[in-house]
This record gives structure tokens, C-alpha cells and sequence, in this order.
């Protein structure tokens, strides 16, 4: 069995305000500490070679906000193989 999938994700977190003196911005509440906010991509194939095991390889790359990459958020692109054993 082999199957191909794909998946877009566009991740935002809720915005806060932060007052310094008498000046209020409202900041998304995550990207000074991980820059999570942004669009990940991920495409990949599963194939089981016998009855009980699945390999996965994958592609993901991860797009920061224009709000993380100004908190120094990078773009990111990973190769992941998962193994899946059933017994």
C-alpha cells in the first residue's frame, strides 16, 4: 500500500497588548520567544512494505509572520523519516 498526502497549515496566536509607559502595541503574545506564527507545508508518502510497518517519509518547511521573522524567526525546512511498527 502507498499513499501521498499533503497538508498546509497557517498558524496565528491571539494578540495582547503591552504598555510601556503610555504606549500601548499589541504584539502577537509568541513571537519574541519561538516565532510560531506563520505557514507550514508538509508533503510525504506512506508506504508499507510488509503487514505492520509503515516508513513515512516527509518534507516540511515552515514560514514565519512577518511579525516572527521581525522577532528573528527563520524559515525552516526539514527531511523526516517516521516509522510506524504494529504488533
Amino acid at each position: 500500500m502507498i499513499s501521498v498526502y499533503a497538508r498546509f497549515d497557517d498558524l496565528s496566536s491571539d494578540k495582547i497588548s503591552k504598555t510601556t509607559g503610555t504606549v500601548t502595541t499589541d504584539l502577537p503574545w509568541n513571537s519574541g520567544k519561538t516565532g510560531t506564527d506563520g505557514q507550514v507545508y508538509m508533503v510525504g508518502i506512506e508506504f508499507a512494505p510488509v503487514k505492520g510497518i509503515q516508513i513515512t517519509p516527509n518534507f516540511r518547511y515552515a514560514t514565519p509572520s512577518s511579525d516572527a521573522k521581525n522577532a528573528g524567526a527563520l524559515a525552516v525546512s526539514t527531511l523526516n523519516v517516521n516509522l510506524g511498527i504494529n504488533f
